[in-house]
């Protein structure tokens, strides 16, 4: 017995009538290259042929010695409200590499943006431009410094303070 709720399907299958006249298609021929053109294009450098390979031991050797140098600036890490900050950066998904990187305006504003925060709103929450805000607070460590700043914004507070404020 046949599905009653099966859609009907045709039996005569579509078939070519070959008294209907066709129109012949007028197709221009591709033009061959001349061996001259082809050697102009296959002597063209493409960008990805003229970059040096990465040597990873290098590029390691210069991270570590970068983070060596960070070290040596004795930026502050005693907080009294740790965890408050660093709270504020995981609400708003922000990672710092390393906790001895300092912070700059350029490192500042790359990581603010890209959670959607740009310096209008920055220097409106702090009440002053982001680079006199690294000024007035020398020796600040950048997840120190973009915590700050994102708890000023009131944008990312940690659920656990606000369940406790309550």
């Amino acid at each position: 017995m046949a599905n009653a709720t099966a859609t009907p399907t045709t039996n005569a299958p579509r078939t070519f009538h070959p008294e209907m006249p066709t129109k012949a298609l007028k197709v221009t021929p591709a033009p061959t290259p001349s061996p001259a053109q082809e050697e102009v294009i296959q002597t063209k450098w493409h960008r990805d042929a003229t970059l040096k390979p990465i040597d990873q031991d290098k590029a390691q050797e210069s991270r570590l010695a970068m983070r060596r140098e960070w070290a040596s600036l004795n930026l502050r890490q005693e907080w009294a409200d740790t965890d408050f900050m660093r709270g504020h950066l995981k609400v708003a998904g922000v990672k710092v590499g390393a906790s001895t990187e300092p912070a700059t305006v350029q490192r500042m504003k790359a990581r603010l943006r890209a959670i959607g925060i740009h310096s209008p709103e920055v220097q409106e929450a702090i009440g002053m431009p982001l680079s006199r805000f690294l000024e007035v607070n020398p020796g600040l460590p950048l997840w120190a410094a973009l915590a700050l700043v994102l708890e000023s914004t009131g944008r990312f507070t940690p659920e656990w303070f606000m369940a406790d404020a309550e």
